[in-house]
């Protein structure tokens, strides 16, 4: 009982969180949000179409620009380590002051956590003179504000996007990030930018992103009992064992220093103890 109470009384004997590292499941859905700020004007462009309600009807429609995607796969092992997602703009690049794009990813975790979620990788970039081409390089994180639960079905609660296609009318970029970063799963992308500057007359701008996949993604989730057993039990038998050690040494100098009075109880029969004394 005393070593139980003691472990009980530390900190992590029963683990209320587990940790582990694994390379995420990141798929580009082919889903695009633009926004384009010029000096006079805002211009917007999705691949879900009705985009303008986005900014209110504040907006023009830009064309759809030209969006393409590919993937690397490094060590060969299934899994995408790298995407390179490059929009052709078709713009004065003189007159880009601000450009936004939201790009959309399926992630999921297949090893320690059977997750699975949509993400949102956010690019918001100044070009105060204008710029031709834009390069971005960066990690696709994932991020949670609660430890995820571990069960055999796994965990699905944000499969979708942060938004409904059918009420464009009622939301705004505002909205679609509030809503996203309220979820307790998200993914964001970490980058690092490079521009070149506009040359004159040109008429079209380049953002090329590459987005790296962590091949180590910290994952934070709630242990099951077999693991939470599993940590217990050794820190219980050390404090059993430290605890038997304590107090058997407090006995044996108790007994060997007669700090208290003792006497030999015997229950044997009277005749057989008076034998040993006249022995």
């Amino acid at each position: 009982t005393l070593p139980l109470i003691l472990g009980l009384s530390s900190r992590n004997f029963w683990i209320k969180t587990a940790f582990d590292y694994e390379q995420p499941r990141a798929k580009f859905r082919n889903e695009v949000i633009g926004f384009v700020y010029e000096p006079t004007k805002l211009s917007t462009f999705s691949t879900f179409g009705h985009v303008e309600e986005l900014t209110s009807g504040n907006a023009s429609r830009m064309t759809l620009p030209t969006i393409t995607a590919s993937s690397e796969d490094f060590n060969f092992d299934g899994i995408a380590d790298e995407y390179t997602i490059e929009t052709t703009l078709s713009m004065s690049a003189g007159d880009l002051r601000n450009l936004k794009l939201l790009l959309f990813f399926d992630y999921s975790f297949e090893d320690s956590v059977k997750l699975t979620t949509v993400g949102m990788a956010y690019i918001d970039i100044n070009t105060p003179a204008g710029a031709s081409q834009i390069h971005t390089v960066g990690d696709l994180d994932f991020h949670q504000k609660k430890p995820l639960l571990k069960t055999p079905r796994g965990v699905s609660n944000y499969n979708q996007l942060p938004f409904s296609t059918d009420d464009f009318d009622t939301l705004n970029l505002y909205s679609i990030l509030s809503e996203y970063t309220n979820r307790n799963e998200t993914i964001s992308y970490d980058y690092n930018t490079y521009t070149m500057p506009a040359a004159t007359n040109q008429n079209q701008v380049t953002l090329q992103a590459h987005i790296q996949i962590p091949s180590n993604q910290e994952i934070v989730y709630q242990p099951g009992l077999m693991l939470v057993l599993k940590t217990a039990w050794p820190q219980y038998l050390a404090l059993a064992y430290i605890t038997w050690f304590v107090v058997a040494s407090l006995m044996l100098f108790v007994y060997k220093n007669g700090i208290f009075r003792a006497s030999v109880l015997s229950t044997l029969p009277e005749a057989v103890t008076d034998q040993r004394k006249n022995k």
